[in-house]
């Protein structure tokens, strides 16, 4: 199972992941994704950075990609493979960087965390130490930045639902009870993918071949029309049946 997160600036997205890594025993890939990605196409992790949940204009493109031979679409290329690339070991959590729109299907789980801007504000000066201006500057800064990111390169809205399986607002929720939400989805899940995966049955299990007749249907015999006689159905076979009345013979019979 994969379980992607996404999450509004200073709502505590990587330490939830944390929380609920610790009890599933999951691997958790953030910024660690940023070094898979530099493993592979062998450049400097701090180059990629720059690149990171953030959108480009047209000029600071091209004078990376002189720099370091590196363009925001050969990045979003590295971070599809690499996304994928952990979607196939299984058991991790990523977070951000647009999983929940590369990785589609009933293996994954797409978690959205969302708050009021005051909590945030809130959550964001008690950890960063920061005032409130400063706070509410860096949090909208950020949003719009993941927002046109997941725009510019996904083609999509950050906050479209259909994207998520489960949005959580961390307004009255401790972290605790927000990471207990998520493992519980987690292992609901699995649950269900086990049933459904039980409802298979194998190859050699399968009921026998069926046989479908080839046969033309059967023919039914038209007997000549008796003129003065009115023919009736019988089982689905016209017979001779009745005289016709005495104005003459009807229209079966003919004039």
């Amino acid at each position: 199972m994969i379980i992607t997160i996404s999450r509004q600036s200073a709502t505590n997205g990587l330490f939830v992941a944390q929380l609920v890594a610790d009890h599933l025993g999951y691997r958790i890939y953030d910024g660690e994704l940023v070094d898979e990605i530099a493993r592979r196409s062998q450049v400097d992790p701090c180059i990629l950075h720059h690149f990171d949940e953030v959108p480009m204009n047209p000029v600071s493109s091209m004078l990376w990609e002189w720099r370091s031979s590196i363009s925001p679409d050969i990045y979003r290329r590295h971070v599809r493979d690499s996304i994928r690339a952990v979607a196939r070991e299984g058991n991790a959590i990523i977070v951000g960087r647009g999983g929940n729109f590369i990785l589609r299907g009933p293996d994954y789980l797409h978690v959205r965390l969302v708050a009021p801007l005051d909590l945030r504000i809130a959550m964001y000066c008690a950890g960063e130490h920061v005032s409130e201006h400063e706070a509410r500057k860096w949090i909208r800064t950020h949003d719009e930045l993941r927002a046109e990111y997941i725009r510019k390169y996904f083609n999509h809205s950050i906050n479209d639902p259909i994207y998520y399986d489960l949005t959580i607002n961390l307004e009255g929720l401790s972290l605790e009870a927000t990471a207990d939400l998520i493992v519980a989805a987690t292992e609901k899940r699995k649950e269900e993918q086990m049933t459904a995966d039980q409802t298979l049955l194998p190859v050699d299990e399968l009921p026998g071949e069926v046989v479908v007749s080839l046969l033309p249907p059967p023919v039914v015999p038209v007997l000549p029309v008796v003129p003065g006689v009115m023919p009736v159905p019988v089982d689905g076979v016209v017979v001779p049946g009745f005289p016709c009345g005495p104005r003459g013979p009807c229209g079966p019979c003919g004039p």
